[in-house]
């Protein structure tokens, strides 16, 4: 397990008392602001964290996290509600991490990933 597993292994075993579901919380939509493409036409440019800015191994994930952008379109967070309040969240097939806690990277698909695969049961 890489430096750093343990806390969020710990914290996520801990979410295991606990079950999952859908996170039906408030809104994921990111705001946009109107520019100008270079056809003259408006476009609507999200704004938000770059996926790439927030999805690093290691790096905690924000207690906010409702989504990134990423190529100029908006990426809405992939959750899971635990029982515990804690919140799973999955990015790009290889990335996963609780809100508020560490992002872990798989390295490969998050199905294919035992790490995952345990945090998911911890979750309940």
């Amino acid at each position: 397990m890489r430096r750093g597993g343990f806390p969020v292994l710990a914290c996520l075993l801990g979410l295991w008392l606990g079950g999952c579901g859908d996170d039906a919380g408030g809104p994921a939509e990111a705001t946009g602001s109107e520019s100008t493409s270079a056809s003259g036409s408006p476009s609507s440019v999200p704004e938000g964290p770059a996926c790439d800015e927030v999805w690093v191994d290691g790096a905690d994930l924000p207690r906010s996290y409702r989504g990134c952008v990423q190529d100029d379109a908006w990426v809405k967070a992939a959750t899971s509600r635990c029982a515990s309040g804690q919140v799973l969240v999955t990015y790009g097939d290889r990335f996963y991490g609780a809100k508020g806690a560490v992002v872990n990277d798989v390295g490969g698909p998050l199905d294919d990933s035992n790490q995952y695969r345990r945090a998911v049961r911890s979750c309940g």
